[in-house]
């Protein structure tokens, strides 16, 4: 094995780079203007390795993933707090994909179309008419209404302002910056950002409990099979749920948030894509017309890119690994960016602006360069649904309406960076209804 260390990311004396790590997104930018393929940072006595390059990540991610594990922390934390630690092992993960598997079925996916259809007619209809609407709360409303019909079976009616609070709570939790105050404050102490976290957690459990309770989709029962095959336990399923909550319906919130944002600050794009789907719809109003769609999947590429709701991911050495010609100890963190990835000029031109024909190329961004879902064995297994509902909702809504924002950049939204990639501010959309 090679002896050779990766170059440093520049910190300061003791502290190293502990200061920067908590603010991922300028982290991965400083990292990024560093054009190394490798970085080496220090977080107080910890090393966590930086890997900026795509034929590296692919080594990460697809063709050497046994010496690179990914941690379940989510999981394992939110298992915590309900009660029940679960400890999450390869087989566990294997049959949580088996379950999810055939729920990812390309004919179940168009299946699930009328039903998203369905809960986008309910969520609209409650709009003020031609006034601005807090995205992120509609499409959340909006994501949790599609999943509990078409994934859980079931309706579950939440008001709005406690969803946001509950999954806001976690959220924050989960930023970079909480998960380092949380080593020297536990959560048993009762800061303000506790207090909420805890009860936040009890109103998951609760709608969680009502989850199980009541619904009989899909994804329930594959979940209720592992159960009684022994395979998963009670607490596995409970805590999958939760997960899906606040994990999964919330980047697809995200998603659509950000997707519809962009189409609304880019009305040449919004127009130009409204016409590609009228045009899919005059052909056959199926789902498998918007597949075919290319400019829809160029914008929702495009804006996944520029905000990925996921973005950052971790890996570690299992044991000692060449990488790069560098030596990874065992037990190290590996740290790939997404948000640095996907805004690197090295591998897409002009990177921040706004471009759904960039996808449309023939040298469009490298795979491993964008990774809106992660990747390799251990990508986010909901990945499919999320673009089949994304497509379903951006179609409609431009079927019956025109998003308008404000006067702004669509490559020019602040965000945050919490356990997902959240809106700085409010995002508001008006939608008027076409003549």
């Amino acid at each position: 094995m090679s002896s050779e260390t990766p170059p440093s990311v520049p910190g300061i004396p003791l502290f190293g780079n502990s200061h920067q790590v908590v603010r991922p997104l300028a982290f991965g930018e400083r990292c990024r203007d560093l054009e190394a393929p490798l970085l080496r940072a220090r977080a107080g006595t910890d090393s966590i390795y930086v890997v900026t390059d795509p034929s590296l990540i692919e080594e990460v991610l697809l063709t050497r993933t046994a010496a690179f594990e990914k941690p379940d922390m989510l999981r394992e934390r939110l298992s915590a707090s309900f009660g029940t630690p679960v400890e999450y092992d390869a087989a566990s993960v294997a049959t949580l994909r088996e379950v999810w598997q055939p729920v990812m079925y390309a004919d179940r996916l168009a299946e699930y179309a009328p039903a998203i259809r369905d809960a986008l007619e309910r969520a609209l209809a409650d709009l003020p008419a031609d006034e601005p609407v807090d995205a992120l709360a509609l499409f959340r409303r909006l994501s949790l209404s599609i999943a509990a019909s078409t994934l859980f079976g079931t309706d579950l009616e939440v008001d709005d302002r406690e969803y946001g609070r509950l999954v806001d709570a976690i959220s924050r939790k989960f930023a970079p910056s909480q998960i380092a105050l949380s080593m020297a404050v536990p959560e048993w102490v009762p800061t303000p950002t506790n207090r909420r976290y805890r009860r936040a957690v009890a109103d998951l459990g609760d709608l969680v409990d009502d989850v199980l309770e009541r619904g009989d989709g899909p994804l329930l029962a594959g979940l209720e099979r592992a159960r009684e095959a022994g395979t998963l336990s009670a607490e596995s399923v409970r805590t999958e749920i939760g997960i899906l909550v606040v994990g999964a319906f919330e980047p697809l919130a995200l998603a659509l948030t950000y997707t519809c944002w962009a189409l609304a600050s880019d009305p040449p794009t919004q127009d130009r894509l409204r016409a590609d789907v009228d045009a899919a719809y005059d052909r056959a109003a199926t789902y498998g017309s918007l597949e075919r769609v290319a400019y829809l999947d160029a914008v929702i590429s495009e804006s996944l890119r520029l905000y990925p709701p996921i973005y950052t991911m971790f890996r570690h050495t299992t044991r000692p690994a060449d990488l790069g010609g560098c030596e990874i100890p065992a037990g190290a963190r590996i740290w790939l960016s997404q948000w640095q990835l996907h805004r690197d000029e090295r591998y897409v031109p002009d990177p921040l602006s706004f471009d759904p024909d960039r996808w449309l190329a023939e040298d469009s961004p490298p795979s491993n360069a964008y990774l809106p879902f992660g990747g390799g064995s251990r990508q986010c297994v909901g990945g499919a649904f999320a673009t089949a509902t994304i497509r379903v909702v951006v179609a409609s809504l431009l079927r019956g309406y025109t998003l308008e924002a404000a006067d702004t950049d669509a490559a020019d939204l602040p965000v945050t960076a919490e356990l997902s990639l959240v809106p700085a501010e409010p995002v508001e959309l008006t939608l008027r209804p076409l003549e």
